[in-house]
């Protein structure tokens, strides 16, 4: 997947396992490295960023996708299109 960038737009309900050194930062612009679909969230997507590693966090590994727009809608990979794009 080509990595794209997205800014930060809802940075509410932080799950208190998360610290705030490791929690999105509203109106800052992160670089997502992979997406997945969320199943245990009502089939929504989750991004992992290129700046913040939630791996220690588990089960937090992915921010939801809603949490994001794009910062170019040309980036965004096709899969996601209908989700920002429509």
């Amino acid at each position: 997947m080509k990595e794209f960038q997205v800014i930060a737009i809802d940075v509410t309900n932080k799950p208190k396992e998360i610290p705030m050194s490791s929690w999105i930062v509203e109106g800052e612009i992160y670089t997502v490295i992979q997406v997945d679909k969320l199943t245990k969230d009502g089939n929504n997507y989750g991004f992992k960023l290129k700046e913040i590693d939630l791996d220690f966090y588990f089960p937090y590994i992915y921010f939801n996708a809603n949490r994001f727009i794009p910062v170019d809608s040309l980036q965004v990979p096709n899969e996601l299109s209908k989700v920002y794009l429509n």
